[in-house]
């Protein structure tokens, strides 16, 4: 009678955490970044073939391996922050007690000409979410404007709006000031970290195809890149993907029970 193996299978569910790394290489505090829909690992080598030239046939008879690589391409769906910070190479912002501020909104016309603030004329605060006290107030140039004569402003949006009724006549070279008191806010900043920030990922994992058992996944040192896309406006849930390269670490390759890139852990049955 033959022998029968018995097949294990995986289908993986779980939670990804991020870290930062310090300068020595050392892991700092984990962050769950919320539900990943995908997380794959890509493993490649660049390899030369050499061909003999004696059997008229040139046969591959010997092969060298002169680079190898892995990275890493995850699908976030958790919309924070420091989640934009890592599609973005950003930097996380909070600001939560915004001072007054004056926004200054410069008009120029070449020719001289005045310039004339109507229905059409749509104009934002550098903020959102601004405060109700103290009032919001615009200016043009040292003349007040009158809130609702003149425009209607949302606190939620920061959009000033102009009507017909009674137009806002702009002469060259005048400003359109608007000051005013947003409240906390935060977000994150575009290309404003250094492009090359190590982290490192921990996938604590469960192979649903085998009764949970459990499996992590280990990179000690990767760098991403920034999102190649961002689907600002869309009907469906947003997703946000990112790839990066999963880079040695030497600084753990001297372990025999972590590697130089990473690794895959189960129990005893794995």
């Amino acid at each position: 009678m033959a022998n029968v193996s018995t097949n294990k299978y995986y289908s993986g569910q779980g939670c990804l955490f991020v870290a930062d790394r310090d300068v020595n290489g050392k892991i700092l505090t984990y962050r769950d970044v919320g539900n990943v829909s995908e997380l794959s690992i890509t493993l490649d080598a660049t390899v030369a073939e050499h061909k003999e030239s004696c059997s008229g046939s040139r046969l591959t008879d010997a092969r060298l391996v002169t680079e190898l690589s892995a990275s890493v391409t995850m699908t976030l769906q958790n919309f924070t922050k420091e989640n934009l910070a890592l599609l973005f190479s950003g930097q996380v912002l909070d600001v939560t007690s915004p001072a007054a501020q004056t926004d200054v909104i410069v008009y120029t016309n070449s020719t001289g000409a005045s310039v004339t603030l109507n229905a059409q004329t749509v104009l934002f605060t550098k903020h959102l979410n601004v405060n109700t006290s103290p009032a919001v107030v615009v200016k043009n140039g040292a003349t007040t404007l009158t809130l609702t004569t003149q425009y209607t402003f949302n606190y939620t949006t920061g959009q000033i709006t102009f009507n017909d009724t009674t137009p806002v006549v702009v002469t060259a070279g005048t400003n359109i000031t608007v000051t005013y008191t947003p409240l906390a806010w935060s977000g994150a900043m575009m290309l404003k970290n250094a492009i090359n920030k190590e982290r490192a990922f921990l996938f604590r994992g469960l192979n649903t195809v085998d009764s949970n058992r459990p499996v992590r996944v280990e990179l000690f040192k990767v760098v991403l890149d920034p999102a190649q896309s961002f689907d600002v406006l869309t009907e469906e849930f947003a997703e946000f993907q990112v790839e990066g390269s999963i880079l040695y670490d030497a600084t753990r390759d001297a372990d025999s029970e972590l590697g130089p890139f990473g690794r895959v852990i189960g129990d005893s049955t794995l």
